[in-house]
Formats: structure tokens, C-alpha cells, sequence
């Protein structure tokens, strides 16, 4: 459960596991322990919590709301999103970003998006 979380925030920031265990002083070696099963220490955990701005429960599987620990609010409409997103297998995520993607590079939200910063 943990790698799963793990590598889908590290594809979720354009990270590769290896690269954020370095920018958090892990060698690749117990990031390979990790891949295998290992799950981190209480201040590795946190020090990926931080890194990443989500929940210890939620890299333990223990909550699907990453930002639980934050006392934030979704909406329901975004929370069943992300769970539905969460679900999928990498194959998927990978479809459903690029299509985001498609999207967000068309003229009308290129408009907004434009519109919102100028806000």
C-alpha cells in the first residue's frame, strides 16, 4: 500500500521515487526496501508527508484524503474524483493526465486560466 501511494505522488509531481528519496536524505537502496515492501520509519514518513504535503495515513493506506492531517475540505464532488483516480492502475492515471492535459491546452481554458490570474 505505502509504494503504491508513494509512486503515484512522485508521478503526481513529475518525480521519479529515487529522486524525491534523495531530496529527502534516502539513499536508492532503502528506496528499493520500500518498492519490496518495507514500509519507512516514523520520521522517514513524515519527512515524505512533508515533502509531499499529505497525511502519514494517507501514505499508509489508512485514508484515501491525502490532505486529512490539514483539516481541509473537499468538496464531495472532488473527493469522490480523486478516489475514483486513486483506483485506477497506472495505465489509466496515465490516460486520464493526458487527457487533462488535451483539455487544458484548448483555447477556451487557456482563456480562463488567463482570465484567473489576471483576477
Amino acid at each position: 500500500m505505502f509504494w503504491d501511494c508513494y509512486t503515484s505522488l512522485c508521478k503526481l509531481s513529475g518525480l521519479s521515487p529515487n529522486a524525491v528519496a534523495k531530496q529527502i536524505g534516502v539513499s536508492n537502496a532503502t528506496c528499493t526496501k520500500w518498492k519490496n515492501g518495507t514500509i519507512p520509519n516514523g520520521e522517514t514518513l513524515i519527512a515524505i508527508s512533508d515533502f509531499f504535503d499529505c497525511s502519514v495515513d494517507y501514505l499508509l493506506g489508512r485514508t484515501e484524503n491525502a490532505k486529512a492531517h490539514k483539516g481541509e475540505v473537499y468538496s464531495q464532488e472532488y473527493t469522490e474524483l480523486f478516489e475514483k483516480y486513486m483506483r485506477l492502475d497506472e495505465t489509466d492515471k496515465t490516460k486520464i493526465t493526458e487527457r487533462i492535459d488535451t483539455l487544458l491546452d484548448d483555447d477556451k481554458y487557456k482563456k480562463y486560466i488567463s482570465a484567473a490570474k489576471e483576477a
